[in-house]
């Protein structure tokens, strides 16, 4: 957490995380006589707020750009009830002396093209949220680690096998085609989910500005992940519509915390941009 503007480095040792310069019995608040670099980079080791600010930029609209596709896939399948219900209405009506007999078909296909062009216009943004997430930076590096590179092209493969998991029960496969497909599916679903919340834990880790129950909240979504390949898989014996209401419920739950972690890293993007222009982290005012 940020200390106090004034405060002295105390401890028998702090050195300089860019050259090692003994910082202690200075302000906390200052720079390194050595090496020019703020103090408090060195006592909060990694911030997001000390990463390159176009970079950070980047990041910020990519949290962003995904949370908003992750709430508005959480509220498609409301409309996807809704668009139902219009069917059927038409479906009965249509029968009537009122409305021709094509008018439900007509109304239906325009309907459901409508869905689709909202669900293809979501996945885009998803994808484009997670890629501007993952991008590395000018370096080649990422404060990501290792799960950078999955997280992209699970992404890609969770937008391939959720719609393949929607619209499978329509192919009439073989029982032993199903099978093994659905174990394909459900495995990449769940991998993509495991990646968002480990980059979600690890990008917590770099925003000191994030409640304690938030972090805890981004932990047990990545744990979660794997309850939801179970469950996932558990119903996937009753259908599609279970393993869509499966993930629906995951993504209502970890909608909050996610979008905790996105004001969050929107504050260290602020900082890192005043920070680069001359200021200090432990000076700056808090977000309104």
């Amino acid at each position: 957490m940020p200390r106090d503007v004034g405060e002295i480095v105390a401890g028998d040792e702090t050195l300089c995380v860019e050259c090692g310069y003994d910082l202690v019995g200075l302000a906390v608040d200052g720079d390194c006589p050595e090496c020019g670099v703020a103090i408090a980079r060195s006592l909060h080791e990694r911030m997001l707020r000390f990463e390159p600010p176009d970079w950070l930029d980047s990041l910020a609209r990519g949290v962003r750009t995904w949370h908003r596709s992750l709430t508005v896939f959480a509220v498609l399948p409301l409309l996807l009830l809704v668009f139902l219900g219009v069917l059927v209405a038409f479906e009965a009506i249509g029968s009537g002396p009122v409305i021709s007999s094509g008018a439900d078909r007509i109304v239906g296909s325009v309907l459901a093209y409508a869905l689709l062009a909202a669900a293809l216009f979501v996945g885009i943004g998803y994808l484009r949220g997670v890629w501007l997430m993952t991008t590395p930076k000018a370096d080649g590096g990422s404060v990501l680690g290792v799960v950078r590179g999955p997280a992209r092209w699970l992404t890609v493969a969770f937008g391939v096998a959720a719609p393949v998991a929607l619209v499978m029960d329509d192919f009439r496969l073989p029982a032993s085609a199903v099978r093994p497909l659905n174990g394909v599916v459900i495995a990449l679903i769940a991998g993509h989910l495991w990646t968002l919340g480990r980059m979600g834990v690890t990008l917590s880790d770099l925003t000191p500005g994030l409640a304690p129950k938030v972090r805890k909240r981004l932990r047990l979504a990545q744990r979660d992940a794997w309850i939801v390949g179970i469950l996932a898989a558990l119903g996937a014996l009753g259908g599609t519509n279970i393993l869509l209401g499966i993930l629906v419920l995951y993504f209502l739950s970890v909608r909050g915390a996610f979008g905790a972690l996105r004001d969050a890293v929107r504050v260290e993007a602020r900082i890192g941009r005043e920070i680069n222009g001359g200021g200090h982290a432990d000076t700056l005012p808090d977000d309104t």
